[in-house]
């Protein structure tokens, strides 16, 4: 039944009060049952299956009278579709005795009864059951509490007090029964209803799932503990109400033993594993403080199955502790990675302890994935008055993340995408911000993750000491800044207090230079009228890199005092090239200048030179001049004047100074140098070195020769050189040539050698060549030649020199020359040209010719007349130049014109006939004919292995046998190819190059019997046989190595069958000794493929394997044999194979509803076919007067008289 009101139980049975929450249940995706199977006793059966929960058929029980009997109602609800296992349906009930809420408890529901005075058996009752057909998969009784206490079956309630039955079959069931009855302790003539509002099962997931039912159930506890100890769960709807301010209270009250007590919150829709849950709940701080967050467990479960299992301290914080400590309800995220469709809540009891126990459940929510706070989020430490840049992302879908100032309550900072950063605002102290995750469209948000934002605190201006402008200053050349700060000596410079402009190193602004150097910022160019006015400084906190905020900068006001405007200005050309020369360093140069400003008459100017002060006095025009010693400035180190002027003004004082740089030149130039040379020019080039910037002069054989004058030349690169004219000519004798410089300034030098150049023309010694007539065509040739001259030879156009390995200076005015390989003279007359030169390039050469002649002409190269043959003494013959002397070796032994065996026929021929006792054995020989003129040149044949002696007989042919059926068989075997095969078959002669004989080259044959020529069936001798090339013959050794057989083979039979076996057994019969192969429905079989046996008995049979199967249709089985050579058969039949396995038509029952007890059933069925027809139980066959077969394809049963329902 549906509660209206609380019950009025006794103050100490609190057990189920249930307070209602004024709201409707949230939408949820239903699947409902739709169609009615079956009904006994119901009024408007309709109403339950129209998908509208406020509707409901009325399901009616009696007790029976005197006069009729008793009876149940029964009400059977379809789905549309067959529901897989652990599905969970729920069916809107409700009763008209008050069981249900009893039944709520589970397996306490029988102390629950007694505390509420409710009688479960006996009265009022009912079963529910889940079928699959005619199958029950799963049922529950009311009279039996514990069938209500598993988790297939429950008694749950909604939100809004209304009670339904949860069933999870663990089989797939498609409709739901329920019978409502009366037990045996009411009355006669008792009526009892039962309301059926529908059946349904949570379909697609929606958007924003939130929970739909909830029951409870315990352990350990007895009647006393529920009456009297005030344990159970009140207001148990509150914590699937959505109100978070709500709650179930579940209570154990005061124990002293072990129990439990466990709320369930069911979830009509299957989570998705991106989401996860958040349980509000609060206890006792009391019992937090005795452990009792270890005794609080969360269990989530998809049906029966259990996929996630923590308890409440493993998944508490610090925060989380600190809020339930204050007596707080705070939000736990269980999280769980698997789809679930129920949560339960569960409390053991503490022992030991006299505290009265409960647990509040405010709510148990469905929420996108915790967020995950990104990497580059978490650990940020930032500086005062900085803001953060926050990433926290869930793996939910369609999900934003809410940031929060607190973990629990709190202000809601702002909303983001997942994944999308979330800026704070400005921090001026470490913070701690929440990111929960919400789904769009939903209101409920996860639990919430924190992230901490450090910040470190800034310098202040305070923090940072500049001395010295607390008054105005005298204008510095360079003023410098200089702070100090007890917390770094890192400092930062700007031109305003905001830092919006920064002064950095090297930074030019209106004409003013700013460096920074060491921390401390100089400032250079200042003037009164050009002035930054003020400075602001900041530092920075080395370890947390935090500097002065904007606007608490420390300032440094720069006030200017008036100082006087002065300068100074030396004259530039201190000579009048500006250098001191050597001359000048010995005399006084006068020092120069003049000040401009605020200068006076008299006043004095300091001159320093090489660390010496001079001073001059300013005359009325405030011009100054000293002397001062020119090596004074020579010995300055830097080459450089410094003068400076002081003028006090009435603050401050002002410095002037300048300076001018000068150069020293006293250096002599570089001096110059002359080539030393022995020529034998009387007009030669003579050259040398000197500095190309300073003026030369050469001076040789009393002639002097200058720059320009068209016979010396600068080169450009410090050389020089000086070509002696014509009309100068050298006698031969030697010179000293004297080259002398002088520099820009006049400075001189000369060179310092002397007889550099020497004068020799005289023609040297004639070399000679010692005459000679050889054979060698690299002879040695010798000679003479002075030593200290240079030798060079000219041999047949080739030139050599000494030191070239060749030509060889022998160091006593003789010379040798060896003509190299490579370099080989043929035969002839040559002159050989030995010429000289000596130092100075004065040449001579032998006044001989034709000293050379070379005679190295070989004789004619003898011939050996090649030749095979099986004589082992045979006639070898060749040619031969009979001038020449002949000697030939064979077979290692030597024979010599005139010894009886070797003849020089007189006419450049020759004949060797090897003797008797000198045969030669089979093989191949080298003939070495050799001659030798009478000069001793030698010559030898050219040729090799010109002898072979063969006198074995040829490799014996063979023949391949064979056994075929084909009469023009192809013959094959094996013979040597350099011989010639003859092949005799059947009476024909066969040769090669007939057409039918073929060597293959690789020392086999093949003889292809020609068409005409077929042979009969029978067995042949093929005669091979063959001769070599000098007339050995061999035949092959073998006989009958052909038969022909060409009878074809048994023809095979196949059994023809009809079968409605798909893989049928064929069989058949054929030749065991043949190969057989079976083709059906273009499969192809063969033996010993595990389908196709061959029985040994001149019979087979094929099995049709699985995965083979053959569709209805007649089948021609095809089965042929092939012989050991090849002769095949083929069975002669066709179709021998029928298969016909199609099921009958499908008959059909007219639907009908009627209130004849013996109704007239119709339907249709194949005329052809047998039917039989159930009803209720009974069996009904054609022709037992009853069933009646149309003739036209349709039935009609006449339920008889006795069969009544």
């Amino acid at each position: 039944m549906k509660r209206k009101t609380t019950y009025p139980l006794p103050l100490n049975s609190f057990i189920v009060i249930l307070l209602l929450a004024c709201f409707s249940m949230n939408a949820q995706e239903q699947s409902f049952a739709t169609t009615i199977l079956n009904q006994e006793n119901v009024d408007n059966a309709n109403l339950s299956v129209n998908e509208d929960l406020t509707d409901f058929a009325e399901v009616r029980a009696n007790s029976g009278t005197l006069f009729f009997g008793a009876y149940d109602g029964v009400l059977e609800l379809a789905y549309g579709e067959l529901l897989p296992a652990n599905t969970t349906s729920y069916i809107k009930i409700e009763t008209e005795d008050d069981l249900l809420p009893s039944l709520l408890g589970g397996s306490l529901g029988n102390l629950l009864a007694d505390v509420l005075g409710i009688v479960l058996i006996g009265n009022q009752e009912f079963t529910v059951k889940a079928l699959n057909g005619n199958t029950t998969v799963l049922s529950a009784v009311s009279s039996d509490p514990n069938t209500f206490s598993g988790a297939r079956t429950q008694i749950v309630t909604d939100a809004q007090g209304d009670y339904y039955i949860a069933l999870t079959p663990d089989q797939p069931y498609s409709s739901i029964e329920i019978t409502n009855s009366i037990g045996s302790l009411i009355g006669l003539n008792q009526e009892r209803s039962l309301k059926v509002y529908g059946a349904f099962y949570g379909a697609d997931a929606p958007i924003c799932n939130t929970p739909s039912f909830t029951s409870f159930d315990g352990t350990g506890l007895n009647l006393d503990l529920i009456n009297l100890g005030g344990a159970g769960v009140t207001n148990i709807e509150n914590a699937i109400d959505g109100d978070p301010t709500t709650f179930s209270e579940l209570s154990l009250g005061v124990l002293s033993i072990a129990a439990t007590i466990e709320q369930e919150i069911y979830f009509q829709n299957t989570t998705q594993p991106t989401e996860d849950f958040k349980i509000r709940l609060a206890v006792d701080p009391s019992l937090l403080a005795l452990g009792v967050a270890n005794n609080i467990q969360f269990e989530a479960y998809n049906g029966t199955n259990l996929v996630a299992t923590r308890d409440l301290g493993s998944l508490l914080n610090l925060e989380l502790i600190n809020l339930l400590q204050s007596n707080n309800p705070v939000d736990i995220g269980f999280d769980v990675s698997a789809p679930v469709d129920r949560i339960v809540v569960s409390y053991s009891s503490l022992l030991n302890t006299s505290l009265s126990q409960r647990l509040d459940l405010y709510d148990v929510s469905v929420t996108p994935a915790i967020p995950e706070i990104a990497a580059a989020s978490k650990n940020i430490t930032l500086c005062e008055n900085s803001t953060a840049d926050l990433t926290a992302t869930t793996d939910a879908t369609n999900s934003q993340i809410n940031w929060y100032d607190a973990e629990q309550g709190g202000t809601l900072l702002a909303t983001v995408d997942s994944g999308e950063a979330f800026t704070t605002p400005s921090l001026t102290e470490s913070t701690t911000f929440y990111a929960a995750a919400t789904a769009n469209g939903c209101t409920v948000a996860s639990v919430r993750t924190a992230v901490l934002v450090t910040i470190n605190p800034t310098p202040r201006a305070s923090d940072i000491l500049v001395a010295g402008f607390d008054s105005a200053i005298c204008l510095p050349e360079v003023l410098e800044i200089v702070p100090s700060s007890t917390i770094s000596n890192n400092f930062k410079y700007y031109f305003d207090p905001n830092k919006n402009v920064e002064i950095t190193n090297g930074l030019t602004a209106d004409g003013i230079i700013y460096a920074i150097n060491d921390s401390k910022l100089e400032i250079t160019g200042l003037n009164e009228a050009n002035n930054p006015d003020n400075i602001f400084i900041s530092t920075i906190e080395p370890a947390t890199g935090c500097e002065n905020s904007p606007g608490d900068l420390r300032q440094v006001s720069i006030i200017l005092a008036n100082t006087p405007n002065i300068s100074i200005n030396l004259t530039e050309n201190i000579t009048a090239d500006d250098v001191i020369n050597s001359i000048e360093q010995n005399n006084d140069i006068t020092i120069s200048g003049v000040v401009t400003g605020d200068a006076q008459e008299n006043d004095e100017v300091t001159i320093t030179v090489n660390n010496t002060n001079y001073t001059a006095l300013l005359d009325a025009t405030l011009s100054f001049a000293t002397d001062i010693l020119g090596a004074e400035l020579v010995l300055d180190a830097d080459s450089t004047i410094d003068a400076s002027i002081t003028v006090v003004g009435t603050l401050c004082t002002a410095t002037a100074i300048d300076s001018e740089a000068y150069t020293v030149d006293i250096n002599s130039p570089t001096t110059p140098t002359v080539n030393p040379q022995v020529t034998n020019d009387t007009t030669p080039l003579i050259t040398g070195t000197g500095d190309s910037d300073d003026e030369l002069t050469v001076i040789v054989n009393g002639v002097t020769y200058t720059e320009g004058d068209g016979n010396l030349t600068d080169n450009g690169d410090d050389t020089w050189s000086l070509q002696i004219p014509d009309g100068s000519e050298l006698p031969d004798g030697t010179y000293d040539v004297d080259a002398s410089v002088e520099d820009t300034v006049g400075n001189i030098a000369s060179d310092i050698t002397t007889d550099e150049l020497v004068i020799d023309a005289t023609a040297p010694t004639t070399p000679t060549v010692a005459a000679q007539t050889t054979n060698d065509t690299t002879p040695l040739i010798t000679g003479t030649a002075d030593s200290d001259d240079g030798l060079t030879v000219i041999v047949n156009g080739v030139t050599y020199t000494e030191g070239d390995g060749n030509l060889t200076d022998n160091g006593d005015d003789t010379w040798s020359l060896q003509i190299p390989d490579g370099n080989v003279l043929p035969d002839g007359t040559y002159d050989v040209d030995a010429s000289v030169e000596d130092a100075v390039g004065n040449t001579a050469s032998d006044t001989t010719i034709d000293e050379l002649v070379i005679d190295a002409a070989a004789p004619t190269t003898p011939t050996v007349t090649a030749q095979t043959t099986n004589d082992t003494t045979p006639l070898i013959t060749g040619t031969a130049d009979s001038d020449d002397e002949l000697t030939v070796i064979v077979n290692g032994v030597t024979y010599t014109e005139g010894d009886g065996n070797l003849t020089d026929n007189g006419d450049d021929t020759w004949s060797l006939e090897i003797p008797d006792g000198n045969e030669i054995p089979d093989g191949t020989y080298d003939v070495d004919a050799s001659v030798e003129d009478t000069v001793g040149n030698t010559a030898s044949d050219a040729t090799t292995a010109e002898l072979v002696i063969d006198a074995t007989a040829p490799t014996t042919p063979t023949i391949t046998e064979q056994t075929t059926n084909d009469t023009t068989p192809l013959i094959t075997g094996t013979a040597d190819s350099d011989d010639e095969l003859t092949v005799i078959v059947n009476g024909v002669t066969y040769t090669e190059s007939d057409g039918n004989l073929t060597d293959n080259g690789d020392d086999t044959w093949s003889l292809q019997i020609p068409d005409g020529s077929e042979i009969s069936d029978g067995t042949y001798d093929v005669d091979a046989s063959l001769e070599d090339t000098v007339g050995n013959i061999a035949s092959d050794t073998t006989t009958d190595e052909l038969v022909i057989d060409a009878t074809a083979p048994t023809t095979p039979t196949v059994d023809p069958q009809t079968t409605n076996d798909t893989t049928p057994l064929i069989t058949g019969t054929a030749d065991s000794d043949d190969e057989l192969t079976v083709i059906a429905n273009g499969v192809t079989y063969t033996e010993g493929d595990s389908n196709l046996i061959d029985n040994g008995d001149d019979t087979w049979s094929l099995q049709i394997p699985d995965g083979s199967e053959l569709p209805d249709g007649t089948y021609d089985v095809d089965a042929s044999v092939e012989d050991a050579v090849g002769n095949t058969a083929s069975d002669t039949t066709i179709d021998e194979l029928v298969i016909d396995s199609a099921s009958p038509t499908t008959p059909t029952v007219v639907p009908q509803t009627t209130n004849d007890t013996t109704p007239l059933i119709t339907g249709t069925a194949d005329s052809d076919d047998e039917l039989t027809v159930i009803v209720n139980g009974v069996t009904y066959t054609e022709g037992d007067g009853n069933l009646i077969d149309n003739g036209d394809d349709t039935f009609s049963l006449q339920i008889p008289d006795g069969s009544e329902y």
